[in-house]
């Protein structure tokens, strides 16, 4: 759950951070290029939704979500779940490669995959859990409330404290904050499930935020905004926004082609939701045309989910 990859706490460490980074980036391309398949990355941009020099720098931190799809998914050892993609782009060996320079491309200071890792230059971690959310019986005729349920659904959440938060009127100064992580049920005829979950992870968050705490909720929900779980989180009392409805959410965070299918699954099921902060700029969703032809995952890209990421500082209101 710590990375140390990024920026320093002063200008030496800053530096040295970030040759390392840019060694570390350019063996990952020289691995991406030698593939089977090489492809450079997608064109991908930061919109600003505030002017980036209206903040202090140390003020500022990156949070990146990103289902990066279990590699038992991806078909590559057999099966066919994706059966557009080209032979040879899902295997481990190749794929690992294209996440990692994503990651190194984007730099986050907080990266959730469903699990949280964090930047250690940036944050250090003052308390941390997981929980079980509400799972079915074997037999789907009951629910199981969490902890009890030996359930795969879960939620990690951790507290931390940004090292040097910057001392402005328009911060709160403490620099603390909560981040929680999810994975909702998949497939589209398990909406009551997912409603389910959601409110049981509302609950554990009350229970354990303090309501005027900065706090981040992210993850891959498995359901689009017009599903009772979205109503049931702006409706619940946390007082979160999320960070990519701009004004709407986008029409999809992942795009694929499942099996034979001549019609792709393109829906918005990823989301970072935030309170007590302030989105300062986001990372675009590639547009349709870019990955129509065959969907995700593909040569360019290593998921079938696209990687969603905000720029945040910390603020009083």
């Amino acid at each position: 759950r710590r990375m140390s990859t990024s920026q320093g706490e002063d200008g030496s460490s800053a530096g040295a951070a970030t040759a390392a980074r840019q060694q570390l980036l350019a063996a990952v391309e020289q691995h991406c290029s030698n593939s089977p398949c090489p492809a450079g990355p997608l064109s991908r941009q930061f919109r600003q939704l505030i002017p980036s020099d209206s903040v202090m720098q140390s003020g500022q931190f990156r949070v990146l979500h990103w289902n990066i799809l279990a590699q038992a998914l991806t078909g590559a050892e057999g099966g066919s779940h994706f059966d557009r993609v080209e032979p040879g782009v899902t295997s481990w060996e190749r794929r690992r490669w294209y996440l990692l320079r994503e990651l190194l491309r984007f730099q986050p200071d907080i990266l959730c995959l469903n699990e949280i890792l964090y930047n250690t230059h940036r944050f250090e971690c003052l308390q941390s859990e997981t929980g079980l959310l509400i799972e079915p019986n074997e037999d789907g005729t009951e629910f199981l409330d969490a902890p009890s349920g030996a359930g795969s659904q879960v939620f990690v959440l951790l507290r931390l404290r940004l090292l040097n938060p910057p001392a402005t009127d328009d911060s709160d100064g403490g620099g603390e904050l909560w981040v929680a992580a999810t994975h909702l049920k998949a497939k589209v005829t398990f909406s009551n499930l997912r409603l389910l979950q959601t409110k049981a992870l509302i609950t554990a968050l009350k229970e354990r935020v303090p309501a005027n705490s900065p706090l981040l909720l992210c993850g891959d929900f498995n359901g689009e905004s017009f599903e009772p779980f979205y109503n049931v989180i702006v409706q619940s009392g946390l007082d979160i926004a999320s960070a990519y409805k701009q004004p709407e959410e986008p029409p999809f965070t992942t795009f694929k082609y499942v099996g034979k299918s001549a019609e792709p699954q393109a829906r918005g099921i990823d989301y970072i939701w935030y309170r007590r902060l302030r989105p300062l700029a986001l990372l675009e969703i590639p547009p349709r045309d870019s990955v129509e032809s065959n969907g995700l995952p593909c040569a360019a890209f290593p998921s079938d989910h696209f990687c969603l990421s905000v720029d945040f500082c910390f603020c009083k209101n």
